[in-house]
């Protein structure tokens, strides 16, 4: 008897493995930056809602600006000299140069770091940047950063 039990356990918890197949997800390659024709593999980039967001101050230092958190507001202000962003988290508008703009990535804290939306930040300082999806490959088509 016990042997029946223990060979139906065998062949209700075993068998099914058999017929399983692997699953294989295709795992998406990490995104590399390139900037002035420089590889930046230090930084962080992470995709949220089909959009690359770079870490604010490594932003920053690439577009050689200063930013200026107002914790009271959670407004980040990105200057250069011809040009300043102000952005809010988890806002879906910012101003350029005092302009209301309207775009679809709002800026995020994620463990501490705040992330800024790519194209958006770099864009509105007038550099041109493009995406190579079949590489992961973001990089900046402008070499000389714009005073």
């Amino acid at each position: 008897m016990w042997k029946k039990i223990l060979y139906t356990l065998f062949v209700a918890f075993c068998l099914p493995s058999f017929f399983t197949q692997g699953v294989h997800a295709d795992v998406a390659p990490p995104i590399q930056v390139i900037w002035n024709d420089n590889s930046l593999p230090e930084v962080k980039v992470i995709v949220k809602e089909g959009r690359v967001y770079l870490p604010l101050r490594k932003t920053t230092d690439l577009l050689q600006g200063v930013t200026v958190w107002n914790k009271k507001t959670n407004t980040i202000t990105i200057q250069r000299p011809e040009t300043t962003i102000s952005l809010n988290i988890g806002s879906k508008s910012a101003k350029v140069n005092d302009k209301a703009i309207s775009f679809d990535s709002p800026p995020f804290v994620m463990q501490g770091v705040t992330y800024v939306p790519l194209r958006f930040t770099v864009t509105a300082f007038g550099i041109d940047v493009s995406w190579n999806a079949k590489e992961s490959l973001v990089s900046s088509l402008q070499f000389n950063i714009p005073n």
